[in-house]
């Protein structure tokens, strides 16, 4: 049987368990709970899908958040995954609107791709947003998100994976992406 221990303000599993019996689903969580890096990235989604649908450039909004961060390298690999995503997905996204309290599968799915980039599972990494691009896409995408996160690790901006599930691996737990998903949006 798989336990796992977890803290229910972040909703992260210890990676030395199995399987999250008793976590708190990330879908569960509110934008209140996101720590500061998956919160700024939720804010960049969030303001450039809103920028889109009002026809403005969403560059220099998003250079003066991200400058605030120390991370303003990360606005055009940033803006090339949602410019690919755009245009590359295979089913339409769930990007909320930048008031809501939930936080949709596209900016969850998002969250997902960074973290298995900053910890450099590239297999993983391509599983999860193949889920949701096109092979093509997918491939661009991957390589922009090893990319961004490096810029956001030097500033000590860490996006931890909070859709842990049991699947073995040769080095021992591992992430299995797209596992828990939200509900969907009507925004």
């Amino acid at each position: 049987m798989s336990t796992s221990i977890l803290d229910p303000e972040l909703g992260v599993a210890d990676a030395g368990f199995e399987e999250a019996e008793t976590a708190v689903r990330p879908d569960a969580l509110t934008i209140s709970k996101l720590s500061t890096a998956e919160l700024l990235m939720v804010w960049g989604l969030r303001h450039w899908v809103a920028c889109l649908k009002a026809r403005t450039d969403p560059g220099p909004l998003l250079l003066e958040g991200f400058a605030k961060a120390k991370i303003r390298e990360a606005v055009r690999p940033f803006d090339q995954i949602l410019t690919l995503t755009l245009t590359g997905a295979s089913a339409p996204r769930d990007v909320r609107c930048p008031g809501c309290a939930g936080v949709g599968d596209a900016e969850w799915d998002f969250l997902d791709a960074i973290a298995l980039s900053q910890i450099d599972r590239r297999f993983d990494l391509r599983k999860s947003v193949g889920n949701w691009l096109y092979p093509a896409a997918a491939r661009q995408v991957c390589g922009l998100f090893l990319e961004l996160a490096p810029v956001m690790r030097a500033q000590n901006l860490i996006v931890f994976p909070r859709r842990l599930v049991g699947m073995t691996t040769e080095r021992g737990f591992g992430w299995i992406p797209g596992q828990a998903r939200s509900r969907k949006s009507l925004h």
